[in-house]
């Protein structure tokens, strides 16, 4: 007797491996959902790609949180004119880059910010316009010798400005 009729045992018993066919459907089912699967993870690498610049990411979030109407009140002067006789603020408003920024309060047009505008404002909303502009403005908005800035992106934003109650 031979070594290898002692290890594997007579030839009778030894089997042989035999190929499964498997159905087509089945082979079909898989080779679609890994199709599937990948052109998932892809349209996730390509929206991904699209949302994060880094640059319009940061103006947009930022300029979003900082679009709440801002309340100037307590900053203003009390020598102005009492309610009613027409009482006006004075704002300077200075864009960066020197971009065309429309100025609006009530529907009308108070001056278009170039290198520098001064207005004088009622009490109010102030809206700043860069919507026709194609890249985004930082308006810096001086007050009472204070400075505060709104980030413009394609977008209208707007502030409050009125005047501080007189203390007792």
């Amino acid at each position: 007797m031979s070594l290898k009729r002692f290890i594997y045992g007579p030839y009778e018993k030894r089997r042989r491996t035999v190929k499964r066919r498997v159905p087509f459907a089945k082979v079909l089912e898989k080779n679609l959902l890994r199709v599937m699967v990948l052109c998932a993870v892809l349209l996730a690498v390509f929206q991904l790609k699209s949302f994060t610049n880094p640059v319009d990411f940061y103006l947009k979030v930022m300029g979003d949180l900082d679009s709440p109407a801002f309340k100037y009140e307590e900053y203003i002067s009390g020598g102005k004119s009492e309610k009613g006789q027409g009482k006006t603020i004075s704002l300077y408003l200075q864009s960066e880059p020197a971009s065309p920024v429309i100025v609006k309060q009530n529907e009308k047009n108070l001056g278009t910010i170039g290198r520098g505008l001064t207005i004088e404002a009622e009490p109010g909303t102030v809206y700043l316009d860069a919507s026709h502009l194609a890249y985004p403005v930082t308006v810096e908005i001086i007050l009472n010798d204070k400075s505060y800035y709104l980030e413009l992106d394609r977008d209208i934003k707007s502030f409050e400005i009125g005047f501080a109650p007189k203390a007792f």
